[in-house]
């Protein structure tokens, strides 16, 4: 599924940040994708399933959030963030988002991003912007 979203300003919010210095703008970017993407692992945890008989950690208690800039990790992208369960809970994780034999998909993973995608991308551009302006003010611009 090809999802595409329209999303104005970037290209000032881009040229800003490469005129920053990279180790700053890095930190800038990790952390608006941070704060964009928990409305995102909020609705993955209100999705993930839950089994109250169950004696081990549950999968929704288990959400994790990764922020990776270009350049490590062999990133391609200016910024990636992830929202996913721990690595303990990957087959519960498939089998709820895909389905089995036996069991009907409840997708959570892509709901919660698709659900979100406008409100990730205007607080993302919101918290990049406020990034630039300290920084801005910082150096006397």
């Amino acid at each position: 599924m090809k999802m595409d979203f329209k999303v104005d300003g970037l290209r000032e919010i881009e040229k800003a940040l490469l005129e920053l210095e990279a180790k700053v703008s890095a930190k800038a970017l990790r952390a608006a994708g941070r704060k964009a993407m928990k409305p995102v692992r909020e609705d993955v945890i209100n999705g993930a399933g839950f089994d109250p008989l169950a004696t081990s950690k549950h999968m929704r208690d288990d959400i994790k959030m990764s922020a990776r800039v270009a350049g490590r990790r062999s990133t391609k992208t200016a910024l990636s963030v992830t929202v996913f369960p721990h690595k303990s809970h990957n087959h519960k994780a498939i089998a709820q988002e895909f389905g089995t034999e036996r069991q009907s998909a409840k997708p959570f993973l892509r709901p919660a991003l698709d659900n979100n995608a406008s409100l990730v991308i205007s607080i993302f551009t919101q918290e990049v912007r406020k990034a630039i302006e300290k920084i801005n003010k910082k150096n006397g611009k």
